[in-house]
């Protein structure tokens, strides 16, 4: 897997509206029966909330394209398409639990207490993949580092007198 294939997710953010303490559209306490917010009961009868992991999905489905379709990849034939995602916890101070709902592997923790989640993402769907050649041909950064490219295919060029 090369660097291209892998993004860093950096920064999660969840509105505090949506988070147990205070938050306006969490499940009031003692109330039985559907909520706005996606989540589940325990054998408690206590109501979770699974918001942060279900929007973590949403953002990772679509992440895949975005990301993509905003920085069009400059070699068409070179690996591209995102493959995995990386991102960071900090066991000090997070235990890391919306990285296991969402689906991330552990891979490692360092001797400070860091610890990296790994999760594979969906390919590019054949129709997103033409969309994405076509924003990298048409891409005026794309297009600049393709020609220098080319142009310094022939300055590398040396000439040994015989």
């Amino acid at each position: 897997m090369s660097r291209w294939e892998v993004l860093n997710l950096a920064r999660v953010w969840l509105d505090p509206a949506l988070q147990k303490d205070g938050g306006k559209w969490y499940h009031p306490p003692g109330l039985i029966g559907p909520s706005v917010l996606p989540g589940f009961y325990d054998r408690r009868r206590s109501w979770h909330s699974s918001a942060a992991s279900y929007v973590m999905d949403l953002a990772l489905e679509r992440v895949v394209f975005d990301f993509l379709y905003c920085r069009p990849p400059v070699w068409i034939e070179e690996p591209y398409q995102i493959r995995e995602i990386l991102s960071y916890c900090d066991a000090r101070r997070h235990r890391g639990t919306l990285y296991r709902a969402s689906r991330f592997t552990l891979v490692r923790k360092n001797a400070v207490g860091i610890e990296t989640y790994v999760r594979p993402v969906r390919c590019l769907t054949s129709t997103e993949q033409a969309i994405i050649a076509n924003r990298s041909h048409h891409d005026p950064r794309c297009r600049k580092l393709r020609e220098a490219r080319r142009a310094n295919a022939y300055t590398q060029l040396t000439w040994i007198p015989s």
